[in-house]
């Protein structure tokens, strides 16, 4: 009975390093592709016009730092067995306050732009 939890356990841990390493990896460089993908469409003169575009570059841009903040230390760290927080308090406090940063201000920039448009659409 003992042999068999531990097996199973193993084979749940080794599920969990493996879908970080693979799938998010994979994740990580679609997200970084369509990231900057939309910041060259929304740099071009003729977006520049639209009111709603600065909201959506800082989201963007935003989210290009989430990625290459959280995401990463994430697939590091559970993927490949590398904490870069483990060494450093200053770095560990960082990369959470970063993430928890980073996960919350993406929402606030589209709620901001859908009161910009709300303001600017009504009369008075």
């Amino acid at each position: 009975m003992a042999s068999s939890t531990r097996q199973t356990i193993e084979i749940l841990n080794n599920i969990v390093v493996y879908t970080n390493r693979y799938v998010g990896m994979i994740l990580y460089i679609i997200s970084n592709i369509g990231n900057l993908l939309s910041l060259m469409i929304f740099l071009k003169k003729s977006w520049r016009k639209n009111v709603c575009i600065f909201y959506f570059l800082n989201c963007i841009l935003i989210n290009l730092l989430y990625t290459n903040s959280t995401m990463l230390g994430t697939v590091l760290s559970f993927g490949f067995n590398i904490n870069p927080a483990d060494s450093n308090v200053i770095i560990c406090k960082i990369h959470y306050y970063l993430s928890y940063l980073f996960a919350t201000l993406s929402p606030n920039v589209f709620v901001c732009a859908s009161i910009d448009r709300l303001l600017i659409s009504s009369r008075y």
